[in-house]
């Protein structure tokens, strides 16, 4: 039987089916790539992505320093009436995140911990170096494995909406045993963060249902601004 939806459902639905895009690409984590790697981001910094499904806001909310040179912060992602949030551990070896949380107009929401904080970059980044991650994700009552596998392939520049950069090109591979597979290609600046990304993304369940219903099998992110120390603009 075939199945009819209207423009406002459709709609609707493909911001869900985002939202899922996100869950899973936290799962990796591979958002937390949007804040820069090696110094820590000012509380209020914001930087503002054109993507295939419009115009995304990221924004660190709380910095904190413990000890030694190991900082704590939260930022924010929103993006179509979906609000994405992560808490992020920064050392000289690695940033790691720790736990995520997403929610979207009050029909959805959800949460992930990583008991052993998943890795998302070690550091210091340079041409050809690699670096996996094997560890716990506990969504709900299930705990699962989880592996991230990432590879620097170059150091190239970049044209995007807010000018062009010398970034890293990197590629992160991830999957996990509740199903997931991700194959992410983005430009990385040190000091403002991702540039460009993009990525074809296949999943299992809920979210795959999703992904059938609307097509879903790729994004791409684009820097529109960056706004540091607060500078919001107004």
């Amino acid at each position: 039987m075939a199945i009819t939806i209207d423009a406002q459902c459709s709609r609707i639905l493909n911001v869900v089916a985002f939202l899922m895009l996100l869950v899973c690409m936290i799962c990796a984590p591979v958002d937390a790539i949007m804040i820069p790697a090696g110094k820590v981001p000012d509380a209020g910094s914001v930087w503002i992505y054109n993507s295939n499904y419009g115009e995304t806001r990221v924004e660190v909310l709380q910095v904190s320093a413990g000890a030694d040179n190991t900082y704590s912060y939260r930022w924010r992602l929103q993006v179509a009436g979906l609000t994405y949030e992560e808490e992020l551990v920064l050392t000289n070896k690695a940033v790691k995140a720790s736990s995520c949380f997403v929610k979207a107009f009050g029909l959805y929401s959800d949460s992930f911990v990583y008991p052993e904080n998943a890795l998302v970059f070690a550091l210091p980044l340079r041409q050809g170096q690699t670096w996996q991650w094997q560890g716990k994700v506990k969504h709900a009552k299930k705990t699962r494995q989880g592996q991230v596998n990432g590879k620097v392939l170059e150091e190239t520049m970049v044209s995007v909406p807010a000018g062009t950069y010398s970034a890293y090109r990197i590629t992160l591979l991830r999957s996990d045993d509740f199903g997931t597979n991700h194959d992410i290609t983005l430009w990385f600046n040190p000091e403002i963060g991702v540039i460009k990304a993009q990525g074809h993304l296949r999943w299992q369940g809920t979210v795959g249902a999703f992904q059938q219903l609307v097509g879903l099998t790729y994004f791409e992110v684009s820097l529109k601004e960056y706004r540091p120390n607060g500078d919001d603009g107004k």
